[in-house]
């Protein structure tokens, strides 16, 4: 049995979630070996759960940001004891993995998660393109843009594997919207990546004051005591609320309550937050941009996207407060549907397996 090792920024976030979705599946399947080093500035209280309810074999290393390679000699450490047969790096420090792979002889996967928005983001993932180009084994990919992106970087085709991401699929019965209200909210990171500030600027209008809408955002992040400042300042305290990172149960909770949820972003590679909105039946409003528009069909009511400025979302906001509950549950309904065909769990696990049995 192959020994995989998978690295993860320690955070909260998508990533999070795909990486522990498939040691869940392995740990019934045990089709290969798990461990997982984790580094970044703390250990969330999602990750700790995670970890200890299912008794996995890890190595969490605080680092700080552009300081990692301070770490090296301990993880590298880490891995030699490990000894993997393939490290599959979910994350930005391709340098180390690489170093230990050229040495040992080791099979090198890399998972593409990185959107392409962000300050100085352009050198970073030329940086690591370099590296993926040179000396990854293989590459996966979410969606097919992204494919055909690093095909023009010249990447060579056999090397590129399309796996969406994947989320367990629950059942359950039909959604129930709040009465006399819309709550929306968000679960994410809370950085400049994300839109946050726009969705506050349209709380500022009147026609949002006017109205028994709220919005409650999940996560945390370097931008959070700023957002936390400017909804203080406007006296949005009494629309808009900040729930800081959530655990499994309480995150799903979240959603449960919600009758819209919005994913303001500058760009994404497959958001899981929306994959989870679906799950839940809840209608999803997205911002039209790379990792979002590449699976929202507005034409067949698999969620609804909005041009990243305030008039737009102020709009489409409206535009689905005003429907009647039936025409709610039209999105609800078709979202599932596509959820459960194309980005279930298990669909993303067997290419993960098939993919690390033939490397």
């Amino acid at each position: 049995m192959k020994k995989v090792l998978q690295f993860l920024y320690s955070g909260t976030g998508g990533v999070s979630s795909v990486v522990f979705s498939l040691i869940e599946k392995n740990k019934t399947s045990k089709k290969w070996k798990d461990f997982l080093i984790l580094t970044g500035p703390n250990l969330s209280k999602g990750n700790i759960e995670f970890l200890k309810k299912n008794k996995v074999k890890n190595f969490y290393n605080k680092t700080k940001k552009y300081l990692t390679f301070l770490s090296w000699p301990k993880l590298f450490k880490v891995i030699f004891e490990y000894n993997p047969n393939i490290l599959l790096v979910h994350n930005y420090d391709v340098i180390l993995p690489t170093i230990y792979k050229c040495i040992f002889k080791k099979k090198l996967i890399f998972v593409d998660h990185a959107p392409h928005v962000g300050k100085n983001l352009g050198f970073k993932l030329s940086l690591i393109y370099f590296f993926v180009k040179f000396f990854a084994d293989k590459i996966i990919v979410l969606h097919k843009d992204r494919f055909h992106f690093l095909l023009k970087r010249g990447l060579k085709k056999k090397n590129i594997f399309l796996i969406p991401n994947g989320i367990r699929i629950i059942s359950n019965s039909k959604k129930k919207f709040s009465k006399k209200k819309l709550i929306l909210g968000m679960a994410s990171r809370i950085n400049l990546q994300k839109y946050h500030d726009l969705i506050i600027e349209v709380f500022k209008t009147k026609k949002i004051r006017e109205r028994q809408i709220y919005c409650y955002f999940a996560g945390d992040g370097e931008n959070l005591k700023n957002l936390k400042s400017k909804v203080k300042n406007l006296s949005l305290d009494k629309k808009i609320f900040f729930m800081g990172n959530l655990k499994s149960d309480e995150l799903n909770k979240f959603y449960k309550k919600l009758d819209l949820y919005v994913q303001a972003s500058r760009g994404e590679v497959m958001s899981i937050s929306i994959l989870e909105a679906f799950n839940n039946l809840i209608p999803v409003l997205g911002s039209d941009v790379e990792g979002i528009n590449n699976f929202l069909i507005p034409e067949k009511n698999v969620g609804i996207l909005f041009k990243n400025n305030k008039k737009s979302l102020l709009n489409k906001i409206i535009e689905f407060d005003n429907l009647n509950n039936k025409s709610k549950l039209r999105y609800s309904i078709a979202q599932k549907n596509f959820l459960d065909k194309n980005f279930n769990s298990i669909k993303m696990f067997n290419g993960y397996h098939k993919l690390i049995d033939k490397t």
